[in-house]
């Protein structure tokens, strides 16, 4: 997927290293509105195209009025006129040709924010479950010890990681796809589960139950043995013996 190809409002960046979703929609440079922008709305139809027949002859004849009055002998009024006439004809071109100008600075900055990560359209509920359980984890690895702490972000970040990949920028669109998604989902979860249970209260030494669900288990036969759920479970796994001891 190219820059062009990217809409802000439904694409995230999943960076290259762990740390939290970067939102387009925050990134892309903007311009305040002005007084300008809100006459030109209310008076003149908003438009890309370039200059047309009309807005030349507009521009033609305003330029002969204004010559006709200051080179010639024509009237006071022809000048006010001209003056017009050339402020009309160039309006909408001129117009055009910023939004076209501001629509390639957005492209630029979009094509240098890719390079720094992944896109992940975040538009369904599964992905939306993922993402929204993946910075409820990077909120628990801050109050955690930092060896630790770095494991499990980077366990969850890898997560997300392989569903943008996979995703290359898509919604996911088949059962395979949502089963993708939701097996990461889950073991994401579940490191929330078991990592946030030890900061609620980690003086009782509970041993939460920790459910990985069904259907991230099945998947893990077929999955590559360092793929993030597999990396989620031993993580998960290495805990509860910690607590065992």
């Amino acid at each position: 997927m190219t820059a062009g190809d990217v809409d802000p409002s439904r694409h995230v960046l999943v960076p290259n290293r762990p740390g939290a979703l970067v939102p387009l929609a925050d990134q892309a440079p903007k311009r305040g509105r002005d007084d300008l922008d809100e006459l030109i709305d209310d008076l003149l139809p908003d438009v890309d195209e370039g200059p047309g027949v009309f807005d030349v002859a507009l521009v033609v004849i305003g330029l002969a009025l204004i010559g006709w009055t200051v080179l010639g002998s024509g009237p006071g009024w022809a000048v006010l006129v001209g003056l017009g006439a050339f402020a009309l004809g160039v309006t909408l071109p001129a117009r055009a040709l910023v939004r076209r100008f501001q629509s390639r600075s957005r492209r630029r900055h979009l094509a240098g924010q890719l390079d720094q990560g992944t896109l992940l359209d975040v538009t369904t509920s599964e992905v939306s479950a993922l993402t929204s359980a993946h910075a409820e984890l990077l909120a628990i690895t801050e109050r955690m010890e930092a060896g630790l702490g770095s494991q499990v972000r980077e366990a969850g970040h890898r997560a997300v990681a392989e569903v943008a990949a996979a995703l290359a920028g898509q919604a996911p669109s088949s059962p395979a796809d949502r089963a993708y998604v939701a097996a990461r989902t889950d073991a994401v979860s579940a490191l929330v589960e078991t990592f946030g249970s030890d900061l609620a209260d980690p003086a009782t030494g509970a041993d939460p139950e920790v459910d990985l669900v069904a259907a991230a288990r099945a998947e893990l036969d077929e999955l590559d043995p360092s793929s993030s759920v597999t990396q989620i479970e031993d993580l998960i796994e290495r805990r509860k013996g910690q607590r065992d001891l």
